[in-house]
């Protein structure tokens, strides 16, 4: 069952490779206290990436349970999952 779900996930990320602009992620740059007051609330990976999309102005699309109905405290961001 896992190599089985292994192979299908390589094959959608495989095309999603295809249709994105790989950057890298400026760990360094990141203001690792706000990643840390965010993960209060929500887990370290997801603090993450909700810092690095504040510093480049993305939107995370996501069915993720950490991001429903929050107001995270480091960028004022509220999140919502409809």
């Amino acid at each position: 069952e896992y190599k089985k779900t292994a192979a299908e996930i390589k094959i959608i990320l495989g095309k999603m490779c295809n249709i994105c602009n790989r950057v890298p992620d400026d760990f360094h740059a990141i203001d690792y206290n706000k990643i840390f007051e965010n993960f209060e609330l929500i887990g370290f990976n997801d603090s993450y990436y909700i810092e690095l999309a504040s510093k480049r102005n993305w939107i995370i699309v996501t069915d993720d349970s950490d991001f429903v109905n929050k107001t995270l405290p480091s960028n004022n961001a509220t999140i919502f999952l409809e």
